[in-house]
């Protein structure tokens, strides 16, 4: 059976979620199931790029996804439809 930590430390670990306190999303390249959903328990949402990406370019992606959330980020962010928008899935 594979180590599901991936070789890191649990003191390791535990920095690295108390460093995404208070985030909504994290955008990441290599993250576990098991620490996806540990990630999703804090209360962040866990987003899997499948190549890295510039920081410019992301925030870019995020800002079109404001405009017109999809429900994984409204569900993410805690908020409601916007007026009049269709739910999208």
């Amino acid at each position: 059976m594979a180590d599901p930590t991936g070789g890191v430390s649990s003191e390791s670990l535990q920095a690295r979620y108390a460093s995404i306190s208070g985030c909504a999303m994290l955008f990441c390249k290599g993250l576990t199931d098991l620490h996806a959903v540990t990630v999703n328990a804090l209360g962040v949402y866990p987003v899997k790029l499948e190549r890295s990406r510039e920081s410019p370019e992301v925030i870019s992606h995020v800002q079109r996804l404001i405009a017109r959330p999809p429900l994984w980020l409204r569900r993410a962010l805690g908020t409601a439809a916007p007026t009049g928008a269709p739910l999208a899935a």
